[in-house]
């Protein structure tokens, strides 16, 4: 907003419109299970789980995010996968569902499960998500909305998050209103993303004053803040958003208004301050804790289906696109290895082969948002990953101890002699087996000190005397899923999925009482497979 700070001796801008601001929104079941998601994540920060307490964050946003829909989750589902595939459907709809997060939160072993363990707020989530399937409080407020617009002989305009929800709003309000129809090919009422709004203010004054209302729908309290900012707006004005980011807007407006010199826009921003205030009061959040934890203002919309396990690796600087049949596309380095089904096996089988090497016609199980929040509904690989971290650690503790030598420096030249790896020196294979900080740690503060490549991994654990198969089951679940849990978004548990595909055999050997679990992802991954359509280099940026 540093732009909205004039310069001594710069002329005051001119504001126009924005004069009768409206202001409806919802609060409900819905706000006030957010207050005690809130609730458990503060909890769980003071805990020390701060991981458990992103997990809730994240579960905040989607439960705000699907509320804030101009449809149902079921409705917003069919229309995508009309309009695209059912795959890239799939992907798109995976940040409308919390199945994964809240597999997370409510495993007995997370801390999550413990501090939850009376109130229930996760349970209250689980509805709450079922009853947004059906329909959502934006959907009500929309119907209502737009009926003025529908009676106007003057032109509105409907302000979105992004082009995508526009298209869905309007296609299924157009099923109900037959006349919206009509008013959409004629240009009389437009439904497009908020971008938009610019775009009409740097119109000739002929052509934007055509346009006497504009509907604001689900935006964030930055977007609030820049849309009241434009030169030009609307003579009517009405911002439909749930009660605590009305509430928040509202005291930043209120503050802004305060900061800047242009009497036009304080007056705008006090006005929008006011009616907002008055509106949460009216619909039931009374006491409004302005100084709680605030609302984020990432909640965004899917806009595409690409996957990107390009990972940000510096110095390579070629990329491949693999672009499916069904319009999902995969971007990777060369050596990335990509999960193919294998038609040769008399069974359902899948192997792996590097990104380069993945031709026209092979079948892929592509590894996107909405394979993952499946799978992590599955197998919790977070929890499982820090149990058998915990349990390695007491393994290479063990194990070291009993290998001869006066001084830990002397079985440490054992260990490192055995290994076979002159580069490997003793102060690097220290940090492997100086374990005595993790082992008294909680489960969710346990990292692994271990090698991150496999074939040092290997030869540490052999030096050490542990099976082959221990070894294997070791690396697939403490190291690679643990180590994935911290990757950018792209490539969020990829690794640790890919190993359960192409090899399964160590996974099920030492995890039996998993074994179902896996079967399960394996036979869900089926599902997930799509025909390369071709491949192409790309260079990085």
């Amino acid at each position: 907003m540093s732009g909205l700070l004039q310069n001594p001796g710069q002329a005051e801008p001119q504001f126009e419109g924005g004069t009768r601001i409206k202001v409806d929104g919802f609060f409900g079941d819905v706000d006030r299970n957010i207050e005690r998601l809130r609730g458990l994540a503060s909890r769980l920060t003071e805990l020390g789980d701060l991981t458990g307490a992103d997990a809730v964050r994240v579960v905040i946003a989607t439960v705000r995010r699907s509320a804030c829909l101009p449809g149902s989750i079921a409705e917003l589902s069919r229309f995508l996968e009309r309009e695209t595939s059912t795959a890239t459907a799939n992907d798109q709809l995976a940040i409308y569902r919390v199945a994964a997060e809240l597999s997370c939160l409510t495993d007995p072993r997370s801390p999550a499960s413990q501090a939850d363990a009376q109130a229930q707020v996760m349970s209250e989530t689980r509805a709450i998500m079922r009853s947004l399937e059906q329909a959502t409080p934006m959907s009500t407020l929309m119907e209502d909305a737009i009926q003025p617009a529908l009676r106007s002989s003057s032109r509105s305009i409907f302000l979105f998050r992004s082009d995508m929800v526009a298209e869905f709003a309007a296609d299924r309000l157009s099923t109900a209103h037959a006349k919206l129809t009509e008013r959409l090919d004629a240009g009389i009422i437009r439904f497009v993303g908020e971008r938009v709004l610019s775009t009409i203010t740097a119109m000739p004054n002929s052509m934007r004053n055509q346009f006497k209302r504009a509907v604001v729908v689900a935006p964030t309290r930055s977007a609030i803040l820049a849309s009241l900012a434009e030169a030009w707006l609307p003579e009517q004005i009405l911002i439909l958003a749930d009660a605590d980011t009305l509430a928040f807007a509202a005291r930043d407006a209120n503050s802004l208004a305060d900061e800047i010199d242009i009497a036009p826009l304080a007056a705008r921003l006090r006005l929008f301050a006011a009616r907002a205030t008055a509106r949460v009061t009216e619909i039931g959040r009374h006491n409004v804790q302005l100084d709680a934890e605030m609302p984020p203002d990432d909640v965004e919309f899917p806009t595409s289906s690409v996957v990107d396990l390009s990972g940000g690796v510096r110095g390579e600087r070629r990329l491949i696109e693999i672009s499916m049949d069904n319009g999902q596309r995969i971007i990777a380095r060369p050596s990335t290895g990509i999960v193919l089904r294998n038609d040769n096996a008399t069974t359902t089988a899948f192997i792996e082969r590097p990104a380069s090497q993945v031709q026209k016609g092979d079948e892929v199980c592509v590894i996107g948002p909405g394979f993952i929040e499946r799978a992590r509904a599955l197998v919790n690989v977070r929890a499982t990953a820090v149990a058998e971290i915990r349990e390695y650690h007491h393994q290479v503790a063990r194990r070291f101890g009993e290998i001869p030598g006066s001084s830990i420096n002397e079985r440490l030249r054992a260990v490192v002699s055995q290994m076979g790896v002159p580069l490997i020196s003793i102060d690097r294979a220290r940090y492997w087996v100086d374990l005595d900080g993790e082992l008294d740690k909680p489960l969710h503060d346990v990292v692994p000190h271990a090698p991150h490549d496999r074939d040092t991994f290997m030869r540490l654990t052999a030096a050490l005397g542990i099976g082959q198969k221990l070894a294997e089951s070791f690396w697939l679940w403490a190291v690679v899923a643990q180590r994935s849990h911290r990757l950018r978004a792209g490539n969020i548990f990829h690794d640790a999925f890919r190993g359960i595909l192409t090899d399964p055999h160590a996974a099920l050997a030492i995890n039996r009482n998993r074994s179902a679990d896996i079967r399960a992802l394996r036979a869900m991954a089926e599902e997930h497979v799509a025909i390369v359509a071709e491949t192409r280099n790309l260079e990085a940026a």
